[in-house]
């Protein structure tokens, strides 16, 4: 990754405050579904014994950005598997409230490096090929809240 200057890091402290701002409303519309979830396990609602759910994150490029083939600007793509860190306490994850920042790897910078990255911007610019300049270049992201029920039933005779 390349050195950011200083009007740079401010940019990417506003993304971050847009990304923390996404990732409560993601949190909170996947907490409501855990406590769904959750009491139809309780409740062994038809045949429930447990569930999962994972968040699928799809982050898009603006449309000036040059791409090989035509992928609608997809530039990173991952899913969390979230029913843990809801169940646990200092579980890292979406909305934990932890410094997932981890720029001095390549910048000694105060200023960046006393910033609280989320967790979204870590995930984009952590294991991706991503350069700094595609991340300013995001525009879109969409995510899956993907609910998955595990149930069971007994037919022995």
């Amino acid at each position: 990754m390349r050195q950011l200057n200083r009007q740079e890091i401010q940019r990417l402290g506003i993304f971050n405050d847009k990304l923390k701002l996404l990732e409560e409303k993601i949190y909170n519309l996947a907490l409501e579904q855990n406590q769904i979830a959750l009491q139809k396990v309780l409740d062994k609602e038809n045949d429930t014994y447990d569930y999962n759910i994972d968040i699928t994150y799809y982050v898009h490029g603006n449309e000036y950005m040059w791409f090989e083939d035509d992928d609608d600007h997809l530039l990173a793509t991952w899913t969390d598997r979230i029913k843990e860190l809801m169940m646990k306490e200092n579980c890292s994850g979406i909305n934990d409230g932890f410094s997932h920042n981890i720029t001095s790897i390549w910048q000694k910078d105060k200023e960046l490096n006393l910033q609280k990255h989320c967790w979204i911007l870590h995930s984009i610019y952590e294991p991706f090929p991503l350069d700094w300049d595609d991340i300013f270049m995001i525009d879109k992201i969409y995510y899956i809240i993907d609910i998955r029920y595990d149930c069971l039933v007994n037919i022995s005779a």
